[in-house]
């Protein structure tokens, strides 16, 4: 294990604000275009893992914090879970591929409930695993309505937010896989894309609140435990990629591929939330940055520039981040903590 990181990666924070009334839905297409504020900090290490001599890590994703202080991410090329605790020594890892009972095939969807147990959706299988931190399998149950889970959330006792391509793309289903619910998308905007365009990212907040933010295109919706969905646009306007479909053949078969008309610009590549702010890990055309706001009204807080080599950087709490990154296409999972320069 590497006990340095480099600090190519991260630099700057803190900005401006907007606010809008909660329980509102705005347009999206057009709003989003504030200009951001920055203040100097800088970041230091508490722990790294990988790098050039280390060949445990292939493709890491979806890293997030666990109860104990330690990480747990998944590696999607190997599709092994691996799970660190507050030191950065590798506790465990866990994952066999295959279609038998405790095997997975696809599993692109994790996360960490507040008791400590990792979940996570395998859409190979079709099924949901929920692990205990000692990576035990606490249950393994399928999946009532499979689908392709690209995203998974907590809700409260035995309930999970699965963000999945299906139109609407969340449902909520219990500890066994049963569906419980449907969720219906709060703006009319997603009637005009394809799965593709809607893709992006969900976090829990609090008790059964939760958040989804566009990884391409402008904005993210704050779902309330009441039933009720409130829309913001991003402080960067990013626009929503065009999509075309083309009719291939394949032998006999004739099937309809859907893909991006050009590349598309990268607006949210992770969303985190920590206490009352959602912290946005923000692509656009100016870089990487670090945007935060307030979840109960949809204010921008302040933005933080980080690093080029950063892929993924999710918020846990007291000025600590977990981060993917890469240097030299070799990856990196590391915990940092904020270093305000309050002189600049």
């Amino acid at each position: 294990m590497r006990d340095l990181i480099r600090h190519g990666w991260l630099f700057v924070v803190i900005a401006g604000c907007s606010s809008r009334e909660s329980g509102t839905t705005v347009n999206l297409w057009t709003e989003g275009t504030a200009n951001r504020d920055y203040v100097s900090t800088g970041y230091d290490t508490i722990w790294a893992w990988g790098g050039v001599h280390d060949t445990i890590l292939a493709a890491p994703h979806q890293v997030t914090g666990t109860p104990s202080g330690g990480v747990a991410l998944l590696d999607v090329q190997m599709q092994r879970v691996r799970h660190f605790d507050s030191h950065g020594t590798l506790k465990w890892s866990w994952g066999t591929t295959g279609q038998g009972p405790g095997e997975i095939r696809d599993v692109r969807a994790l996360t960490v409930a507040p008791s400590g147990e990792i979940v996570l959706v395998d859409s190979g299988n079709g099924r949901l695993f929920i692990l205990g931190e000692d990576g035990s399998i606490q249950n393994e149950a399928r999946l009532e309505k499979p689908a392709y889970v690209n995203g998974v959330a907590v809700l409260g006792m035995d309930r999970y937010l699965l963000s999945t391509d299906s139109n609407p793309p969340w449902m909520i289903v219990d500890r066994n896989g049963k569906l419980v619910a449907t969720v219906q998308a709060p703006w009319t905007g997603f009637d005009r894309m394809t799965f593709i365009q809607w893709h992006g990212h969900v976090t829990r907040w609090k008790d059964d609140a939760w958040v989804f933010g566009f990884g391409f295109g402008n904005g993210w919706f704050v779902f309330q435990d009441d039933g009720s969905a409130s829309s913001y646009p991003y402080v960067e306007h990013t626009d929503f990629p065009a999509a075309i479909s083309q009719r291939s053949r394949e032998g006999l078969r004739v099937r309809t591929v859907t893909s991006f008309a050009s590349r598309p610009t990268l607006s949210a590549i992770d969303i985190s939330a920590v206490g009352d702010t959602l912290v946005v890990l923000f692509g656009g055309e100016t870089g990487r940055v670090l945007d935060k706001y307030d979840l109960h009204t949809g204010a921008y807080l302040h933005s933080t520039r980080v690093g080029s080599t950063v892929d993924e950087m999710t918020a846990l709490g007291n000025g600590t981040y977990a981060v993917v990154g890469y240097e030299d296409l070799y990856p990196t999972v590391a915990v940092v903590r904020a270093r305000v320069d309050e002189g600049k």
